[in-house]
């Protein structure tokens, strides 16, 4: 009796469990067919609305390659904002919303712009809500393995990043040999005096970055004091400054613009960016991703950041851009080895809400040390 109850109690449990798998499974069944055809839904959508706006301070390069890839994925057309300075889109965006005028979809810049305008405006969506494909939402594809929100409402997520991106560092090849720029002590060296030119750290930017990050996490204010010293030409121009090291009338170049050091890279320019040993900072540069509410092609809108945040996309615009992704099934062959993040080290990421929110406190030292420098 004892035995045919126990078989008994096991075929039941067996079978209960037979039950629950196969429930579970046509569950998942039911829900990846109704997640299917909600994507195929919003695709439709956004085709019927044709065009995508989007507000972003890449290069020319990364633009034409984002617009032609999205085109072949969706038949999709974007209509890009701008080309001009982060601060100068976010303006030109408020001021048309000030005016009743909601035309625009997604923002692409720095963190800076996102996290001390727009979003204090409430001009964001949040974010997390629009990831619907599968390998979006998988966080096991991440750096890290997370999404890299760079606000604390996840309504700004990085879409590339790499070592330093924010306030990169740059050398004339035939005025700094291989191997002279290995620490930050090196920037000391009395044969840089008057031959290094820095973007302006008194004001939000890279060159905020390069002197903020770099005297609290890297060196010290002290640090930057004797930098001074070497006299380094300030002012507001990125693409000037990269130009000036490139014809060689700086030998140094301090927080510039990562997007530009790959055009003049590519376009054949006698640079090369440097990243010193003690520098453990990571930063995406003009690559933060956020939502514009009241969007005027929603649906194009979801499209997109799914789009741009896959392994198509992140590939498209790394390839483009030079920076890496922050997906680890995106390749990195064509990088150069400054601009990939090393797994084995811990970054310290200052394109985050915690930082960035201090940052404007930091230019009052910046303006004390820099300030009488500017050209």
């Amino acid at each position: 009796m004892n035995k045919i109850n126990t078989k008994t109690i096991v075929l039941r449990i067996f079978l209960a469990l037979s039950f629950m798998f196969l429930l579970q499974a046509s569950l998942t069944a039911v829900t990846a067919s109704g997640a299917e055809s909600d994507w195929d839904s919003i695709v439709a959508k956004a085709k019927q609305e044709g065009k995508l706006v989007v507000s972003a301070s890449h290069t020319p390069a990364v633009r034409q390659a984002t617009t032609t890839a999205f085109k072949a994925a969706y038949g999709i057309d974007i209509e890009y904002m701008g080309g001009g300075k982060g601060s100068e889109l976010g303006r030109k965006l408020l001021a048309e919303r000030q005016a009743g005028m909601y035309l625009q979809d997604v923002y692409i810049g720095g963190t800076t712009t996102i996290l001390t305008a727009l979003k204090p405006a409430g001009a964001l969506d949040p974010l997390e809500p629009m990831l619907l494909l599968p390998e979006v939402r998988d966080k096991k594809l991440w750096i890290g393995g997370d999404y890299l929100w760079s606000d604390r409402d996840k309504k700004v997520i990085v879409i590339l990043m790499s070592p330093s991106a924010g306030q990169s560092i740059i050398v004339n090849t035939t005025m700094v040999n291989p191997g002279e720029i290995k620490v930050y002590d090196d920037f000391l060296n009395p044969k840089w005096k008057d031959k290094i030119v820095m973007n302006d750290p008194t004001v939000q930017g890279p060159g905020l970055r390069f002197v903020g990050a770099g005297a609290t996490k890297i060196k010290s204010w002290d640090f930057m004091k004797e930098l001074a010293k070497q006299n380094p030409a300030i002012n507001r121009n990125q693409r000037l400054q990269v130009e000036w090291v490139a014809r060689g009338k700086y030998a140094i170049g301090l927080g510039m613009e990562p997007n530009l050091i790959t055009e003049f890279i590519k376009a054949g320019a006698l640079i090369e960016e440097v990243l010193p040993e003690d520098d453990h900072n990571a930063s995406a540069g003009p690559n933060d991703l956020c939502v514009i509410n009241r969007a005027a092609h929603p649906n194009a809108a979801k499209v997109f950041v799914n789009w741009v945040l896959s392994r198509e996309g992140q590939t498209v615009l790394s390839l483009a851009s030079g920076i890496g992704s922050v997906k680890t099934n995106a390749s990195t062959d064509h990088l150069r080895p400054v601009r990939r993040l090393n797994p084995a080290k811990k970054y310290f990421i200052i394109d985050h809400e915690d930082y960035i929110l201090k940052e404007k406190g930091l230019t009052v030292n910046a303006k004390e040390i820099f300030g009488s420098l500017m050209k």
